[in-house]
């Protein structure tokens, strides 16, 4: 007899050498229902969370720090606004917001989210930050089908009670930034989030990502300047009449409106181009990516 060979049956599953053939079957199962449970949790878990309850939990801490200078705060999971101390002492108010079933997956969630703060009494400078500190591992259900079947995050906003002289330096994730009556430094930068500043007299360095600035400056000069910049967001700033500054604009796409008569230093085009608005001073520099660029008089 001839010694003929014939092929081994093919399998639709990899062979030994490869994924074992159960192993297979478990991974293709996960990645035929990933792309439905994704679309039946964008639907399911929006309808459940409007039959959910709100939660809240309100802290206020005192700031024990005789001579503060400035506060770092990063809070990734909500806003901040500083205003200035009604009062006499200086404080920081924290609310955690969550939407869950019922009192027991709420307080679950609300703990998971701890606001933790440092302070440096020697130099004046108070540190806040947000950490979740949620662990529930792996879980097949909880990955794909998301929150469906368990409580939501709780989102954290501080509120800063503290005086307008006190250096900011200020970041979110997924939250806004609102600061009013202040003539400090203001360092600001949000991810998903605008900022907005009202009366404000001290030098600006802001920065946004997917959010919106809005400034609103009630003296004629800003001692050290405006530096402010977004990627998909716009920039209105809004002056009184007798401001003086010298000017840099800068806008890839996005449409430039400025009520003030300027003195153009260099021109590459109307989207480009430096000069001075009134006699010139400290220097203001406006960029945006995808984003209009308004400088409007009061």
């Amino acid at each position: 007899m001839l010694g003929l060979k014939f092929p081994r049956k093919q399998t639709l599953y990899p062979s030994k050498r490869g994924i074992p053939q159960f192993g297979a079957k478990i991974f293709y199962l996960i990645a035929f229902l990933i792309p439905i449970s994704a679309c039946f949790t964008f639907s399911a878990t929006g309808s459940s969370d409007s039959l959910k309850s709100e939660y809240r939990e309100i802290k206020t801490q005192i700031i024990h720090i005789t001579n503060l200078k400035k506060v770092v705060a990063c809070n990734d999971y909500g806003n901040i606004t500083a205003e200035v101390m009604s009062d006499s002492s200086e404080c920081i108010k924290i609310i955690k917001r969550t939407k869950a079933w019922d009192s027991s997956n709420a307080q679950r969630a609300l703990d998971n989210v701890k606001v933790i703060m440092e302070q440096d009494s020697i130099n004046g400078i108070l540190y806040i930050r947000t950490k979740n500190t949620r662990s529930d591992g792996f879980s097949l259900f909880h990955f794909l089908f998301g929150k469906l079947g368990g409580e939501n995050d709780a989102d954290v906003s501080y509120y800063l009670s503290i005086p307008s002289t006190t250096n900011l330096d200020l970041r979110t994730i997924n939250g806004s930034i609102y600061v009013r009556d202040w003539s400090a430094n203001l360092n600001v930068s949000t991810t998903n989030g605008n900022i907005k500043l009202d009366s404000i007299a001290g030098p600006l360095n802001l920065t946004s990502t997917n959010g919106n600035i809005l400034v609103s400056i009630p003296h004629d000069v800003l001692s050290e300047g405006l530096t402010a910049s977004t990627v998909n967001g716009s920039i209105t700033i809004y002056c009184p009449s007798t401001i003086c500054v010298d000017l840099g604009i800068q806008s890839v796409t996005g449409n430039i409106r400025i009520d003030f008569s300027i003195t153009l230093s260099e021109w590459a085009s109307w989207r480009n181009f430096t000069g001075k608005i009134g006699e010139g001073g400290s220097p203001w520099r406006v960029y945006t990516t995808n984003g209009d660029i308004r400088i409007l008089r009061y």
